[in-house]
C-alpha cells in the first residue's frame, strides 16, 4: 500500500472516499490510497461500502475460516440481490450487511455497487492495499453465477473527464494533463507527472486529493498500484512540457508505454 499524508473527503461520481496525499507542492509521492467514508447524496451510479461496526482485525491477517467466510458472503449476496439492487446511499441495511460479510473475509477489503447498469456490478476492492490483491482475485473467482450481476475485481477505470469535488474545491479531468517516464527509482514501473490548472499553495491539499482520485479513475485500482511508481502533482505550466497530454489520453498512453 502507498505511504501517504493528509486526508480530504472527496465525492467522485457517487463515490465518497477519504484520499490521502502528499502535503508539499510539486513533490513526488509513491501514490494514493482510498478509504471509504460512506456515500453522500442519492440516486448515485456508484455506491461505496459503508463503515461497519464490527471490530476490525489487521488487514491481510490469515483467517482459518476464510473459505467459509467467502462462501457465506456469496450465499448472502445471492439471497439478497433485490435489496442490493435498491441501494442508493450506502446506508441501507443491505449495504451495511454486505460490508459486514466482506469484513468477515478480511477487514482490508471493501466494495462498490455499480448501479443503474445491467448487469449490476459488485466491485470487490483491496482499497489500494497491494498485499490483498491475490485475495481479491480469490474472492471474485469464488463468486457463483448470479442472475443480473457482474462481479468485478478491483475498482475499474472510469471516465477521467468527470468533475470531482473536495470540500469547496472542484477539479475537472479536463483541467489535468500528464507526462509519463520510466521510474528510475522503481525498476519496471512508470513515473507520472500531473499538471493541474488552478493549483496554488492555498488550495494544494484539496486539489491534490481530487487529482489523485481522478488519476485512479483514469487508470483503475490495479494499474495504479502495479504499474505506476512515483506520482507528482504540479501547477499547470505556462508552456506545454514535451510529451504533455490531456488526462483523457492517459489510459491508452499507459497501455502502450514500454510495449
Amino acid at each position: 500500500m502507498r505511504s501517504l499524508l493528509g486526508c480530504a473527503a472527496v465525492i467522485l461520481v457517487g463515490l465518497t472516499a477519504c484520499k490521502k496525499e502528499s502535503s508539499s507542492s510539486g513533490s513526488t509521492v509513491p501514490g494514493p490510497a482510498v478509504e471509504p467514508a460512506g456515500a453522500q447524496g442519492a440516486s448515485l451510479p456508484t455506491v461505496v461500502a459503508p463503515t461497519v461496526t464490527p471490530e476490525k482485525g489487521k488487514p491481510g491477517a490469515k483467517k482459518a475460516n476464510l473459505n467459509e467466510a467467502v462462501t457465506e458472503l456469496w450465499t448472502w449476496v445471492g439471497a439478497h440481490l433485490d435489496e442490493l439492487g435498491q441501494v442508493q446511499t450506502g446506508k441501507e441495511p443491505a449495504a451495511e450487511e454486505l460490508a459486514r460479510k466482506l469484513d468477515a473475509v478480511d477487514p482490508g477489503l471493501t466494495y462498490e455497487l455499480g448501479l443503474g447498469k445491467k448487469p449490476m456490478e459488485i466491485i470487490i476492492s483491496a482499497d489500494g492495499k497491494k498485499e490483498l490483491f491475490e485475495l481479491v482475485k480469490q474472492v471474485v473467482a469464488s463468486a457463483p453465477p448470479l442472475e443480473g450481476v457482474k462481479v468485478v475485481a478491483f475498482r475499474p477505470r472510469k471516465d477521467p473527464s468527470l468533475k470531482l469535488s473536495v470540500g469547496e474545491t472542484t477539479v475537472s479531468g479536463t483541467d489535468v494533463s500528464f507526462t509519463l517516464a520510466e521510474d528510475e527509482a522503481r525498476q519496471g514501473q512508470i513515473a507520472v507527472r500531473l499538471y493541474v490548472k488552478g493549483l496554488t499553495r492555498e488550495n494544494e491539499e484539496s486539489v491534490r486529493g481530487a487529482t489523485f482520485l481522478l488519476l485512479e479513475a483514469a487508470v483503475g485500482e490495479y494499474d495504479l498500484e502495479t504499474r505506476l511508481g512515483g506520482i507528482s502533482v504540479d501547477p499547470f505550466p505556462e508552456k506545454p512540457r514535451p510529451g504533455m497530454k490531456p488526462l483523457k489520453d492517459l489510459p491508452a498512453a499507459l497501455d502502450r508505454f514500454g510495449r
